[in-house]
C-alpha cells in the first residue's frame, strides 16, 4: 500500500513539476505589462544607456519612488544578455527560486521534509505567486530576499555559525535595497516572537551583530551616496511637485513610515481589512486550508512551531494595514511564511474528519472553477481548431487524477495544484498573449519598424505608453502643445503617440496633421463584459493614434 502510494505521488510530482515549469516559462516569455513592469524595465534600460548606476531617471527626469535594486539587476541583465522582456524578468525569477529554496529549508527545519515539500507546493501553486512572477515588480526580489534572510537568521540563532549571519546580512541588504525599511521589518517581526518563545532573546546582544550592521551599511552606501548627490545637495530641484526634497529622508522614512503618518503623497485610504480579502484571493486554491491553519495557530500561539510564521505574518499585515496607501502586491512579502504556516498544519487538520471534508470539498470547488475558467478562456478567445482540441485534453487531465487518487492523504493538494497549473499554462500561453494583442503597443511597434519611422522623431502627446518605449528600446519624451510648436520650428515633421481627442486641439493650435494611423487598444485594468463578449468586443476598444504633424499653418 505504501509502495503504491509513493509511486502514485512520484507520478503526480513529475506531472505537477512539468505543468509548473511551463506555467512560469510562459510568464517569463510574455512581454512586459503596463504600467509598473514596463515602467521599471524602461528605467532600467535608461540606466544602462546613461551608464549612471547611482542616479535614477525616468524619461530624463529625476526619479524618486522605488529603491534601486530592481533597476541595478535588470540593467545588469540587459548588459549581459540583451534588452528584452525575458532578461528584465530573469533576475527577479532567480530571487523567486531562492525564495522557494529558503521556504523549503525553513519548513524542513521547523517541521520535516514532508511539510517543507508541501510548503513549496502551496507557495508556487498559488494564484498570487504566478501573478507575482508574471507582472514583475520590486516585490519579487523583496519576497525572495526576505524569506532567505529569515532562513539564514534562524540557522544562525541555532548554531551561531558566522556564515549564516553573513548570509542574513547580505539578503537583508538586498531586501532593503528593493523596497526600503520593510525589508528589515518583516524579519524582525518573524524573529522576535520566535526568539522569545525559544528563550534565545539574549543572543541579540552578541558582538556578531556589529558585523551584521556593518555589512548592511556597506551595501546601502552606494544608494545613499546617489540619493544625497541627486537630491539632498540640490534642494532647488522640483521632485514630485515639491522642492527641498531629501532623498535620504524619503528612503528611510517617507516611503514607508510616511504612509502610516500620512506624509507620503500616495493615499487611497482603503479599509484596514484590505489585506484580509486580498490575501485570501491571491492564496487561491489554498484559502480554506490557510483559514483553518491560522485559527489553529491562534489557539496554540507560543506553544507550537507556528510562532515564527504566525508572528511574522500577523505583525507584517498589521503594519501594512496601517498604511494610507495599499496595493494588492504588497502582501506577497509574507507568502513564504504563510505557505509554511499552512503546510505545517495540514496533516493535523485532515485528522479531523469534518475539517477534512471541508478541505476536500473546496479542492473540488476550485478544480471546477479552474475548469470553467479554462473553457471560458477558449470560448472568449478561441484558438485554431487543432489547438482547441489540445487545450481541451489538457484541461480535462486533472479530472483523471480526481478519480484515481481516492485514498491519498494529499488528494486535496494534488487536485488543487494540478487544476491551477493547467489553468496557469493556458493563462500564460494562450489567454494573456491574446489579451496583450488587444493593446496597441506591439502593433504600433511593428508599424514603426516596417515604415522606417525614426524613433527620435516620435513623442508622446496627451497619452503615453511605457511598454511602447521598452519595445522600441528608446526613451520617448512627453510634449505639450507649446513644445510641439517649438520643435516644429526646427523640424519638418514629428510623429505623435496620442488619443483621438487631441487631434482637434492640434488643429486649433494651427498644427498640420499630415498622416494619421489608428490602432485599437484596451488597458488591462479596463476589461468589462462588453469587451469579454466576442460579439461586442470591438465596441469596447479605445483608439490610439500615431499622428504625423508638419509645419505650423
Amino acid at each position: 500500500m505504501i509502495g503504491a502510494l509513493n509511486k502514485e505521488n512520484g507520478i503526480l510530482k513529475i506531472t505537477l513539476l512539468v505543468l509548473t515549469l511551463f506555467t512560469y516559462l510562459g510568464g517569463l516569455l510574455l512581454d512586459v505589462i503596463n504600467v509598473d513592469s514596463a515602467q521599471y524595465a524602461s528605467i532600467s534600460m535608461e540606466m544602462l544607456s546613461q551608464e549612471n548606476w547611482l542616479f535614477l531617471y525616468e524619461r530624463g527626469e529625476d526619479y524618486l519612488d522605488k529603491p534601486p535594486m530592481i533597476f541595478w539587476l535588470s540593467a545588469l541583465s540587459f548588459k549581459l544578455f540583451g534588452i528584452n522582456a525575458f532578461t528584465y524578468k530573469l533576475p527577479s525569477f532567480i530571487f523567486s527560486l531562492l525564495g522557494i529554496y529558503a521556504t523549503f529549508k525553513l519548513g524542513n527545519f521547523l517541521y520535516d521534509r514532508k511539510v517543507a515539500f508541501l510548503s513549496c507546493i502551496i507557495l508556487v501553486c498559488s494564484l498570487g505567486f504566478i501573478y507575482l512572477n508574471l507582472d514583475v515588480k520590486t516585490d519579487v526580489i523583496l519576497c525572495g530576499a526576505v524569506v532567505f534572510s529569515i532562513y539564514q537568521l534562524v540557522f544562525y540563532f541555532h548554531n551561531q555559525k558566522i556564515k549564516y549571519l553573513l548570509g542574513a546580512a547580505l539578503f537583508t541588504g538586498i531586501a532593503l535595497l528593493s523596497k526600503g525599511p520593510l525589508g528589515l521589518m518583516v524579519p524582525v517581526f518573524a524573529l522576535l516572537p520566535y526568539l522569545i518563545q525559544q528563550k534565545k532573546i539574549k543572543r541579540l546582544w552578541h558582538p556578531d551583530w556589529i558585523l551584521f550592521g556593518v555589512v548592511i551599511t556597506l551595501m546601502l552606501v552606494p544608494m545613499c551616496i546617489g540619493l544625497y548627490q541627486q537630491f539632498d545637495l540640490q534642494p532647488e530641484k522640483i521632485v514630485n511637485g515639491k522642492s527641498n526634497v531629501s532623498g535620504l529622508r524619503f528612503y528611510f522614512w517617507e516611503q514607508s513610515f510616511g504612509r502610516i503618518t500620512g506624509e507620503n503623497k500616495w493615499k487611497n485610504d482603503t479599509s484596514y481589512f484590505y489585506f484580509v480579502h486580498t490575501t485570501l484571493l491571491f492564496l487561491i486554491p489554498w484559502s480554506i486550508i490557510f483559514i483553518f491553519s491560522y485559527l489553529r495557530a491562534v489557539k496554540h500561539f507560543f506553544k507550537q512551531k507556528e510562532v515564527l510564521t504566525f508572528g511574522g505574518l500577523t505583525l507584517t499585515i498589521i503594519a501594512l494595514s496601517l498604511s494610507h496607501y495599499k496595493l494588492p502586491h504588497y502582501i506577497f512579502v509574507v507568502f513564504p511564511l504563510l505557505s509554511i504556516l499552512t503546510a505545517g498544519s495540514y496533516f493535523e487538520l485532515i485528522k479531523n474528519e469534518k475539517i477534512k471534508k471541508y478541505i476536500l470539498g473546496f479542492s473540488y470547488l476550485f478544480c471546477l472553477l479552474f475548469f470553467l475558467a479554462s473553457l471560458a478562456a477558449l470560448y472568449l478567445f478561441p484558438p485554431a481548431l487543432i489547438n482547441t482540441f489540445l487545450w481541451i485534453i489538457l484541461i480535462l487531465s486533472p479530472l483523471i487524477f480526481l478519480f484515481k487518487i481516492k485514498s491519498n492523504p494529499l488528494r486535496p493538494i494534488w487536485i488543487s495544484a494540478l487544476s491551477l497549473m493547467v489553468f496557469g499554462v493556458l493563462l500564460n500561453f494562450h489567454m494573456l498573449p491574446k489579451l496583450l494583442s488587444y493593446q496597441c503597443d506591439q502593433p504600433m511597434t511593428s508599424y514603426i519598424h516596417a515604415n522606417n519611422i525614426d524613433p527620435d522623431q516620435l513623442f508622446f502627446y496627451n497619452r503615453n505608453s511605457r511598454r511602447l518605449e521598452f519595445n522600441l528600446r528608446k526613451r520617448i519624451k512627453v510634449l505639450d502643445i507649446s513644445n510641439i510648436q517649438t520643435k516644429l520650428k526646427e523640424k519638418a515633421f514629428l510623429w505623435l503617440y496620442m488619443s483621438p481627442d487631441g487631434v482637434e486641439h492640434l488643429s486649433q493650435n494651427k498644427i498640420k496633421v499630415l498622416q494619421k494611423v489608428e490602432f485599437s487598444h484596451i488597458g488591462l485594468n479596463r476589461f468589462h463584459l462588453k469587451f469579454l463578449n466576442p460579439d461586442t468586443r470591438t465596441q469596447a476598444l479605445e483608439k490610439r493614434l500615431l499622428v504625423k504633424v508638419g509645419q505650423l499653418e
